[in-house]
């Protein structure tokens, strides 16, 4: 009987294990990690003394005036101090965190633990989520306390409340991100400080937009406020979503399949947010010029998004190839354009800006004229600049990219390659003596075109030339594509292509030594 009754209470204990156990060990970890830590002790009592300190030099310099707003100067100085201490204090220790496991050398052994890419930042990142929680936990006596000061509206400061503690958790999500991609100690300094200004300049945004909605709470129950509202939730989602996709790629083994996993996201992401802007246009939350500038500003994002992978190296790779040629698997199922290599990145790209100029020309309103000069072709602009300033120059150069550090410098050469079509005409002006072109106003500078295009004013030339520089762009990447499409074919028919230079360069360097 005895038996039995301590085979029963060792299955009760067995179910009752510690819940530790069962969460995301790197979770475990990094929430001990900082409740030990003196760091976040001393910054934690720091924010909360200061916020006590100050508020009662508020309250005592206003007393001989009962009938002043002492909650609104008290909500401004809580704002400041959240925001100090979830977007910026938090995002940068989640930066700090992983930057120490390169700084140890203790990733191999992460890795080596048998965790994936997604468990290490997924942990980190809920980390950095649960210091946010518990900061603002510990505002919440102080911001009941300025409520009842008065001249504080409880739905307003639910909202501000609501856009910090979202804000924190995608600024983490892109400090991971950016985190993932440094490994070398000066470039995590420089990157350190550049984090540190871009979160300062942020706390100084999100206070700045409290304090105006504050001081009119009753924009809350507008129909544009709802729409500006949810869709800067969705948008901030979504690209808090790709900053962690894209960390956990860098994170990845080289020979892993990190391209298809974020080109999906972005697909999912990106008819998402413009699947929600036309919900709140029908629902009368926004207006429907706001919907052609945001199909616009969605293009345009994606355009700088698709360098990433634009540029990346020719070939398959060695595990992708062979999942092509397994019958059934996940992987030959895929499109084309989902699998890595650059030239499939350049069609998922063209698909894609392709997709946000159609939302943008037709997105308002499917009526009315469609004269070229016309605001609503601002999505095909910049399809066009795309082609010829990303596209093209990735073709040219795609043998560069097979190498380790090649795809960045083909960025770079894209982005010197814009500056350079800007800036020689207006040189070329200079000499010929154009008005136009030293005022850089010609078709090769996106910055005119561009504002030129939303005001309705572009001249047919410029248009055509615009068409041009697409057209040119795709014509020079044909090539490039067609030898994509062969590479997958004869994966797929169980033909592999010769080792990766990147791969064979490899292994010459480690017989030489």
């Amino acid at each position: 009987m005895s038996t039995k009754t301590d085979s029963t209470l060792v299955r009760a204990l067995d179910r009752c294990e510690p819940l530790s156990d069962r969460f995301n060990p790197i979770l475990v970890k990094e929430v001990r990690q900082f409740l030990r830590a003196r760091s976040f002790g001393w910054t934690f009592v720091t924010l909360v003394v200061v916020v006590a300190v100050i508020g009662a030099l508020i309250v005592l310099s206003d007393e001989p005036r009962p009938s002043a707003d002492l909650g609104a100067s008290f909500t401004a100085l809580l704002v400041w101090m959240l925001g100090i201490g979830t977007l910026v204090i938090v995002p940068l220790q989640a930066y700090q965190s992983l930057g120490s496991e390169w700084e140890a050398e203790t990733f191999d052994q992460l890795t080596l633990s048998g965790l994936s890419p997604r468990q290490i930042l997924g942990g980190k990142w809920l980390s950095a989520a649960l210091q946010s929680l518990l900061i603002l936990l510990a505002f919440v006596p102080f911001v009941a306390l300025g409520f009842l000061m008065r001249g504080v509206d409880l739905l307003a400061l639910g909202v501000v409340l609501v856009i910090i503690l979202a804000t924190s958790f995608w600024a983490s999500a892109l400090a991971l991100a950016v985190s993932s991609m440094a490994r070398a100690r000066a470039t995590r300094v420089v990157l350190y400080v550049l984090i540190a200004v871009a979160t300062f300049m942020g706390v100084g945004m999100v206070a700045s937009f409290a304090m105006e909605l504050l001081g009119q709470p009753d924009r809350i129950g507008q129909a544009g406020f709802l729409g500006a509202f949810t869709t800067f939730l969705v948008v901030g989602t979504v690209l808090a979503g790709f900053c962690f996709e894209y960390g956990c790629g860098q994170l990845a083994h080289p020979e892993e399949n990190t391209s298809t996993p974020l080109r999906v996201l972005t697909l999912a992401g990106t008819v998402l947010v413009l699947a929600w802007v036309a919900l709140a246009a029908w629902l009368g939350w926004i207006p429907s010029r706001a919907v052609e500038a945001l199909g616009a500003l969605t293009t345009g994002g994606l355009g700088v998004l698709s360098m990433l992978w634009t540029a990346e190296r020719q070939r398959l790779g060695r595990r992708v190839a062979h999942d092509l040629a397994r019958p059934g698997s996940r992987t030959r199922m895929l499109p084309a354009m989902l699998l890595p290599g650059g030239s499939r990145g350049a069609v998922f790209s063209y698909v894609l800006l392709s997709l946000g100029a159609v939302y943008t020309v037709f997105g308002a309103e499917f009526g009315g004229s469609f004269h070229m000069d016309e605001s609503r072709w601002l999505g095909v602009w910049l399809l066009c600049y795309y082609s010829f300033f990303v596209a093209m120059p990735a073709a040219l150069l795609a043998r560069f990219c097979q190498r380790g550090a090649g795809a960045w410098a083909v960025r770079l050469v894209m982005v010197l390659f814009l500056a350079a079509c800007v800036v020689v005409p207006a040189v070329a002006g200079l000499l010929f003596g154009s008005n136009f072109l030293v005022n850089i106003e010609h078709p090769l500078n996106p910055f005119w075109v561009l504002p030129e295009a939303a005001d309705g004013s572009l001249s047919m030339p410029t248009v055509v030339s615009v068409v041009v520089l697409g057209v040119v762009g795709l014509l020079v990447n044909v090539p490039r594509i067609f030898r994509g499409t062969k590479e997958i074919l004869r994966a797929r028919a169980g033909r592999f292509d010769d080792d990766d230079p990147a791969v064979v360069r490899s292994r010459e360097r480690m017989l030489e030594m």
